[in-house]
């Protein structure tokens, strides 16, 4: 890995988490969140599951800082 100036490296990093977090946070409340409120009774209903996954990712990004 080449080195980076930090100011660098902490806009790519952002960029990246936010991307990645946006794009994430869309597909699985598109699925997650519209579906069980149309089927309630579907075993696709695992809004807490992703809430959860989306924490876990937030946490290991703030152990990177």
């Amino acid at each position: 890995m080449y080195k980076l100036k930090p100011s660098q490296t902490k806009i790519n990093h952002w960029y990246l988490v936010v991307s990645f977090l946006g794009q994430f946070m869309f597909v699985m409340g598109t699925n997650g969140l519209i579906r069980p409120l149309l089927r309630p009774d579907s075993p696709e209903s695992f809004g807490p599951l992703w809430f959860l996954a989306i924490l876990a990712v937030a946490g290991i990004v703030v152990m990177f800082y």
